[in-house]
């Protein structure tokens, strides 16, 4: 599940509100990226090595 806030803040009230009121979340880890540092596009994907 991939949620978009638009702040710190926003995030915060979706973690307290929703994430951590479900009974059987314990724990919660967030990474966040503070700015790009390389930027070369999409990575080619062999879909036929994948089975696809």
């Amino acid at each position: 599940m991939a949620t978009h806030v638009p702040d710190l803040a926003a995030y915060e009230q979706v973690l307290l509100d929703e994430i951590l009121a479900l009974g059987p979340v314990r724990d919660v880890r967030s990474t966040f990226a503070i700015r790009t540092v390389l930027s070369r596009g999409p990575l080619p994907v062999d879909h036929r090595r994948l089975g696809g």
